[in-house]
């Protein structure tokens, strides 16, 4: 398949590191007026039908999303209808509009293409409902709910810096794995690692800066990259599937991870705490969806009742896990 290299852009951002190894579930948009407004926007009503468009049912994230926004929503009553885009952004926006027609009262949706989107958006508003963004910020949602991108990546990388700086005497040569299409903050996940690795690590390198968040990309990605850069020794992954796909390619081109390559990266599920307990990857986060799925629910509750004024941002704690904390947060999940 075909590489796309990485989008170029340029985005202000706070250099201060965060310090600690956990982000705090907060607010960042105000929590408006409980006056109920106008009949006829939904604003007022009790939530009863919700619609929920994922990425795909293909990585584990979205599959552990759907269960969490499920119960969530069942315990209150509210029916819940998911579509599974298959990572098919078009497909995406054609499932949407349908969950609309069939008279949703809000929609959670997490933008394949924040562009593409914005027709169904459009379609959304027109007809009362209320959209929430999930992950990736796009135009026209009533309300984000994901991560703080570039903290999160700035703890990741200053965990790496002073890693490698008590266990190494090379420079880091990385691969920057990207997930730059998906738009809003998501490319602020692996920036923000390198700002953070260099500030600790001056000499450090980016020799390879490529899109590839699914698995079977990340493998055909590593591969290239090895192969025209066979010094690379460390690997930012941007989500679970690409750094699956990374470790898998390092291991066939006969590269030890954790060895003579090292791996980072954010959303660490199952397989990827596996893979940080035996030592392949060397540090990881966990989106804590138990906290995520609720929290959609809710901001859609409080949306149709008038109680959250449109624009809120919210964020959701994600914890950093190395060896040291990998088996707890494995057995919190199971």
């Amino acid at each position: 398949m075909t590489l796309r290299a990485k989008i170029s852009r340029s985005r202000g951002r706070s250099t201060v590191l965060a310090a600690a190894l956990l982000l705090g579930v907060g607010m960042l948009g105000a929590c408006g007026s409980t006056e109920k407004k106008e009949s006829g926007d939904g604003s007022g009503d009790d939530l009863t039908s919700l619609g929920y468009s994922v990425l795909g049912k293909g990585g584990g994230h979205w599959i552990r999303m759907i269960d969490e926004v499920t119960a969530a929503a069942k315990a209150d009553g509210i029916t819940v209808k998911v579509s599974d885009p298959q990572f098919d952004a078009a497909k995406q926006v054609d499932q949407v509009q349908d969950l609309i027609t069939q008279g949703v009262q809000a929609l959670i949706i997490a933008a394949l293409d924040p562009n593409a989107i914005e027709a169904a958006v459009t379609m959304a508003k027109d007809a009362g409902v209320k959209v929430i963004a999930d992950i990736s910020d796009f135009k026209g949602a009533d309300a984000y709910v994901g991560i703080d991108e570039c903290s999160r990546g700035k703890i990741v990388g200053a965990y790496v810096a002073t890693w490698w700086k008590e266990n190494r005497t090379d420079a880091p040569k990385i691969f920057e794995s990207n997930a730059d299409s998906l738009g809003g903050s998501l490319p602020d996940r692996t920036d923000c690692m390198v700002e953070a690795i260099k500030a600790g690590i001056p000499e450090t390198k980016v020799v390879s800066d490529l899109e590839a968040w699914q698995e079977q990309d990340g493998y055909d990605a590593m591969t290239d990259v090895l192969s025209a850069h066979p010094d690379v020794n460390l690997v930012l992954g941007s989500n679970n599937e690409g750094t699956w796909g990374h470790v898998s390619a390092a291991e066939a081109a006969g590269r030890k991870p954790g060895k003579d390559i090292f791996f980072a990266t954010v959303d660490g599920q199952e397989k990827t705490l596996k893979m940080v307990l035996d030592g392949r990857v060397l540090v990881a986060d966990r989106i804590k969806q138990e906290v995520e799925g609720p929290l959609l629910v809710e901001t859609a509750q409080k949306l149709l009742r008038g109680d959250l004024e449109p624009g809120a941002r919210i964020t959701v704690d994600t914890t950093v896990i190395t060896r040291d904390n990998a088996q707890g947060e494995l057995d919190a999940i199971s």
